[in-house]
């Protein structure tokens, strides 16, 4: 799913979508002791 398709979803811009990613994956990744990589493809 692309950043616009979930966007779209949720009513927000894929730009938003994207400042979600880029300060929570992060943050989540330490946490669940993954790396940003392993986080995204899941």
């Amino acid at each position: 799913m692309t950043q616009k398709e979930f966007g779209e979803k949720l009513c927000v811009s894929d730009k938003i979508i994207s400042k979600w990613e880029l300060s929570r994956y992060p943050i989540l990744a330490k946490a669940l002791e993954l790396s940003y990589k392993e986080l995204l493809d899941g």
